[in-house]
This record gives C-alpha cells, sequence and structure tokens, in this order.
C-alpha cells in the first residue's frame, strides 16, 4: 500500500529517444542513386575489435566487395563511440577491379576519416582512376604545413586540384568532406564549408580502366589513421540533399557543421548543436 501511493499518479521517463537515435543514425536519409556505401560499423562483419580486415562489401544495392592488402584493422569506439577502419599508412589498403559505376560523368562523394600522422604526404581515402587520363582522389593533404583536405581530379593528364582552408585537417578529430564531380566544374566542402569552384571546360574525365582504392592510390599515397565512411553518389546533389547527408554524418559522429561561406549556422547545426532528428 504504501509503495503504490509513493508513485500513485506519478510518472517516470524512459531514455526513448536514445533509441531511436542510434537506429537513425545507422539509416541513410538520402539512397537515389546511391552507387557505394562504406560504413565501417556496417559492412565489416565477423571480425572482432583490434582484428585484421580480409574484405568488405559495401552497403549499397551494388554490393562491391573490396580485398585488403596487409593488415586494415577493425576498431570499435571512435568518434562518438562508433567503430572504424585504421589504416598503418605503410601498406594497408583495400582494392577494386574496375567499376563503371564508381566512375560516373558526374557525382557526389562524402568521406569521414581521421588522419592520426602529419607525415608530409597526400592520403587517400577514396580514389578512382586510370593513371593521369581520368579519375578521382580524394584525401587529406599533410604535404608542407597545409594540413587540408584535397580533391584531385585528372583528365588526360592535364590534372588540378581543389583544397579546403589550410589547417582544416588535423590529427585529433575526423572530418567530413563532400565533394562534387562534374566535367565542367568540381566543388569540396569540408565540415559544410565551401572552397573556391574549379571550373573549367572538361576538366574532369571518367576513368574507363584502373581500379578503386580506399585508404591508398595503387602502392602510394597511404592513409594513416582512421576512415570511418565513403558514400558515393551517381550525380550532383541538390543543396538540401547535400547538407541533409553532412547532417546525418555529423551528427553520427558528432562533428561540428559550418555554413558554406563558414559562418556559424548550417541548415542541420545552429549553435554548435546537431539538429539533423
Amino acid at each position: 500500500k504504501q509503495l503504490y501511493d509513493n508513485w500513485h499518479k506519478r510518472k517516470l521517463k524512459f531514455p526513448v529517444g536514445y533509441w531511436l537515435d542510434q537506429a537513425t543514425a545507422n539509416t541513410l536519409p538520402y539512397t537515389t542513386h546511391l552507387q557505394f556505401w562504406f560504413d565501417a560499423g556496417q559492412s565489416v562483419t565477423g571480425v572482432a575489435h583490434g582484428g585484421s580486415i580480409s574484405s568488405f562489401t559495401d552497403k549499397s544495392s551494388n554490393a562491391f566487395t573490396f580485398t585488403a592488402n596487409s593488415n586494415p584493422k577493425y576498431y570499435e569506439n571512435g568518434a562518438n563511440g562508433r567503430p572504424y577502419v585504421w589504416f598503418d599508412g605503410t601498406d594497408d589498403y583495400f582494392s577494386k577491379s574496375f567499376e563503371s559505376t564508381l566512375n560516373p560523368a558526374s557525382f557526389t562523394v562524402f568521406t569521414v576519416a581521421q588522419t592520426e600522422a602529419d607525415n608530409n604526404a597526400t592520403q587517400t581515402i577514396f580514389a578512382s582512376r586510370e593513371s593521369s587520363d581520368g579519375g578521382y582522389l580524394i584525401g587529406h593533404d599533410l604535404t608542407s604545413s597545409n594540413n587540408r583536405a584535397r580533391a584531385f581530379i585528372y583528365n588526360d593528364s592535364t590534372d588540378t586540384s581543389i583544397t579546403g582552408d589550410t589547417d582544416s585537417v588535423n590529427t585529433i578529430d575526423p572530418v567530413i568532406i563532400s565533394t562534387t564531380y562534374t566535367a565542367n566544374a568540381v566543388n569540396l566542402y569540408v565540415n559544410g564549408k565551401k572552397s573556391t569552384e574549379v571550373t573549367g571546360t572538361g576538366i574532369y574525365d571518367r576513368a574507363t580502366s584502373g581500379t578503386a582504392y580506399l585508404g591508398a592510390w595503387g602502392s602510394s599515397h597511404e592513409f594513416s589513421g582512421r576512415i570511418y565512411e565513403v558514400i558515393l553518389f551517381n550525380g550532383v546533389l541538390s543543396d538540401n540533399n547535400r547538407q541533409l547527408i553532412e547532417g546525418y554524418l555529423a551528427h553520427k559522429y558528432n562533428i561540428g557543421l559550418v555554413g558554406e561561406r563558414g559562418q556559424a549556422t548550417h541548415r542541420h547545426s545552429s549553435g554548435g548543436q546537431h539538429t539533423y532528428l
């Protein structure tokens, strides 16, 4: 009777929102024209914490299987408690033989990665290129004192690149790089902030051969650190959909976003607080 009296007409709140949050963070909010989706927490299966990964299958409907060189490792509890794949910066990477689907005429690609070694080199996150005749490479540029995001553009040996701000990449925090490629324009965004657009007639040419890589390009430009997620869409996403994916990634990995011009506001972030949900 006393226990009943103490609780009569009272209520207790349960953290239902927390469980909804966890489920939502593993579901892409936009999937139209999804070509490739690597998510360390879902693409890597059957590997224990600290174990070596022999291969992974991407989560898009294409289900491309990438095989490992050397010993990339799976770790739990990285940024915001999320799993990641760790690369040693020497000979760890994944590769897949040529797929035209991974080389659209225009596309949007998102990466979430954290470099752990400032080794005065370019570190590849994701790439598919036909030598210098066509293709792309997205990574972190640690050469000199740049420490920035960088996307390379290949076209018949007339190569160029687009970069984020100096010191927009460090060895402590993961960053979100969003890049859009078309034949005549390439744009790059770092945690939401837009870099200077690279334009020109036929500056980007899709690869028609070669290999796709996660964590390196061939046996060079190896990544040193953690890669969490890579998402590739066919075509250039609208600003709203691009920002939607940025919001999803920012919320998932607890990464702050800014507006395109570097202002404090982003469609899915306000005052440092994520508003994605």
